[in-house]
């Protein structure tokens, strides 16, 4: 989950931070300047003015208007070969991997 910098208003780098205009603030009217929004080098994000736990609803609003919502890159289904399943197969070799480091 990240946010799309191309939605973002007066993106700027601050050392290892973004900062931007708040989406959440401007849509009320704020943020004329465009600090209130930082993003760190791990993609976490927040407002200045609404911090920690009482600023969990405003990083929600910031979320629904600029957020990444489908990251397909990092969801994968593991899927078992329909070959397998399939009556008559049989193993090529037997315990292949126990007669390793055996002398005969």
């Amino acid at each position: 989950m990240g946010l799309d910098l191309l939605k973002l208003e007066r993106v700027k780098r601050q050392g290892a931070r973004i900062i931007a205009r708040c989406p959440a603030c401007a849509e009320a009217g704020g943020d004329s300047k465009g600090e209130h929004l930082f993003i760190n080098d791990r993609g976490q994000f927040g407002c200045v003015l609404y911090v920690g736990v009482y600023g969990k609803t405003h990083r929600q609003r910031i979320f629904e208007l600029v957020g990444i919502k489908d990251n397909p890159g990092k969801y994968f289904a593991v899927k078992k070969p329909s070959h397998f399943l399939i009556a008559g197969h049989k193993v090529v070799q037997n315990d292949i991997l126990g007669h390793l480091g055996h002398l005969f």
